[in-house]
C-alpha cells in the first residue's frame, strides 16, 4: 500500500465521519434526527458547564454560535465529496446539516432565556429544528435545488431560522 492511497483513506475517513456525524448519519430509522443527537449533546454539555460553572450566557451563546458556523461550513465544504460517495443529491447519511440546523435554531436561547431550564430549551429547540427542517417551508425547499454543499446545508439553515424564531416564542410562553 502506498502512502498517498493510506493518506487517502485516512482523509475519506475522516470526511465519512464529520458528514455523517460520526457515523450516527447510518441510523436505519431517521438518520437526520440521529445526527442532529450529536449537536444536541453538545449543546447539552456546553450548558450544562455554564450552569455549573456559572459561566455568563454570553459564553455559550458564542460558542454554540460558532460550532453552528464551522459546521456548517464544513457540511458547504464536503457537500460534493458526500454526493460523489453516496452517488446521490443530498444523501441521507449526510447528517451534519441536521447538526447544524439545531445549534442555529439553539444557539440565542441562552442569551435570551437565560433563567430557563437548559433541558428545556434543548427539548424545544430540538422538537422545533426537526419539525421545521421536516415541512420545509420556503424558501428552505427552493435551497435544496442549489448544487453540492451549499443545497444540502443551505435548506437546513433556512428552516433553522424559522425554528428559531418558533423555539424562541415556546421559551418566551413558557418562562
Amino acid at each position: 500500500m502506498s502512502l498517498g492511497h493510506t493518506s487517502s483513506s485516512r482523509w475519506e475517513s475522516i470526511c465519512e465521519a464529520a458528514v455523517t456525524c460520526v457515523y450516527l448519519g447510518y441510523a436505519p430509522l431517521a438518520p437526520g434526527t440521529a445526527g442532529s443527537l450529536a449537536a444536541v449533546a453538545i449543546y447539552a454539555v456546553v450548558e450544562a458547564f455554564r450552569v455549573r460553572l456559572s459561566f455568563s450566557p454570553i459564553v455559550s451563546t458564542t460558542l454554540i454560535a460558532g460550532l453552528a458556523v464551522s459546521s456548517s461550513a464544513v457540511g458547504i465544504a464536503l457537500g460534493r465529496w458526500a454526493e460523489q460517495r453516496y452517488r446521490r443529491k443530498d444523501p441521507q447519511q449526510f447528517a451534519l446539516d441536521e447538526a447544524a440546523g439545531f445549534l442555529a435554531t439553539a444557539f440565542p436561547a441562552p442569551v435570551l432565556f437565560p433563567a430557563a431550564s437548559p433541558w428545556l430549551a434543548v427539548v424545544v429547540t430540538f422538537v422545533s429544528a426537526r419539525a421545521f427542517d421536516i415541512i420545509k417551508l420556503p424558501p428552505a425547499r427552493q435551497l435544496e435545488r442549489l448544487p453540492g454543499g451549499w443545497g444540502i446545508v443551505l435548506d437546513d439553515l433556512a428552516s433553522a431560522l424559522y425554528s428559531c424564531i418558533a423555539s424562541c416564542l415556546v421559551l418566551w410562553w413558557l418562562r
